[in-house]
């Protein structure tokens, strides 16, 4: 996950967040950023890998008719090429607005063995001051903080270390620990640590307007 990476850049820089990266596979072998595609159609695949490939530089790989998705991957020379975050985020956009591309996602790194947070210290605390904060015994207690998302994959793992020993869910625990998302897990982490004595609920939503609404009312409702 994303924080994993923030952990490494608070402890050594670019170098570390880099050899990470390379680990969990969000770099390849070729020197590529890793992303997926959700296509529209199987059928499109020929068609949006030559789109990609002749005007947009991007190495595109295999495609997985479980998923829908094609692999690809982002040159890290030619992302180095945009200087300004304006010009990098419409090289991303142009990406995620080819034709037949219906969504893209970087890869999910499994969170089952942890995230790797450091008990006391913890770098994400200190980073945003709120070290300083636990010191001066404000903790988050007394205070309940709903994080909403599209997946927390791994939670339960969590639960006891990383995470408060019990949460409170919108579906079943179990549903939420088998999801291949983990970005509500890291989300939540993060919140532990910057406010350890906090109630945390955990509301999953499907990216439908309905389901939206709904968690807004689990939410009020608890």
């Amino acid at each position: 996950s994303y924080l994993d990476l923030l952990i490494a850049f608070d402890q050594g820089g670019l170098e570390a967040v880099e050899e990470l990266a390379r680990t969990r596979r969000l770099i390849n072998a070729e020197d590529e950023l890793v992303a997926y595609l959700l296509v529209d159609d199987p059928a499109n695949v020929d068609a949006l890998k030559k789109d990609l490939e002749e005007n947009l530089g991007v190495s595109v790989y295999g495609f997985d008719l479980t998923t829908e998705e094609v692999e690809i991957g982002i040159p890290l020379e030619l992302l180095a090429q945009y200087q300004t975050p304006g010009s990098l985020l419409a090289y991303l956009v142009a990406i995620g607005n080819a034709e037949h591309v219906v969504s893209w996602r970087l890869p999910i790194p499994s969170v089952t063995g942890g995230l790797g947070l450091q008990r006391g210290g913890s770098p994400i605390a200190q980073t945003v001051g709120a070290d300083k904060w636990h010191a001066a015994g404000i903790t988050g207690k007394g205070v309940r903080v709903g994080i909403v998302d599209l997946g927390f994959g791994g939670v339960k793992s969590l639960l006891g270390s990383e995470l408060p020993a019990t949460v409170k869910t919108n579906i079943p625990i179990d549903r939420m620990h088998r999801q291949r998302e983990n970005h509500g897990t890291a989300v939540a982490a993060v919140v532990h640590r910057v406010a350890p004595d906090a109630e945390l609920y955990l509301a999953f939503e499907d990216n439908s307007s309905q389901s939206f609404a709904e968690v807004l009312q689990w939410l009020e409702d608890n």
